[in-house]
């Protein structure tokens, strides 16, 4: 899903700066659904650490990433609902 992320960024399918703030994990499958990743929970500890505002992550890891305070966790089921979260067409509440 990052890549897939930079790519729509460079190429207009992204418009705002929102990416920024977010650290970006998860497996993109084909159909455009986002797979479970290992590592949910050192994704978030490494946000925080770093000052990032949060992690996107696959809807599957978020309970494990949420543990981590102050960082948000955005869960997304698929690419769609990614590239809405991030060109502020879609408002997903953190967990």
């Amino acid at each position: 899903m990052p890549i897939a992320i930079g790519l729509l960024r460079a190429t207009g399918g992204i418009t705002t700066e929102k990416h920024k703030n977010y650290l970006i994990a998860g497996e993109l499958a084909l159909d455009g659904r986002v797979r479970k990743v290992k590592g949910g929970l050192s994704m978030a500890m490494l946000a925080r650490d770093k000052k990032y505002r949060g992690v996107i992550i696959p809807y599957e890891n978020a309970r494990e990433a949420a543990v981590v305070e102050g960082v948000e966790v955005v869960p997304v089921t698929n690419l769609s609902q990614c590239v809405a979260f991030l060109n502020d067409t879609l408002n997903l509440e953190p967990i």
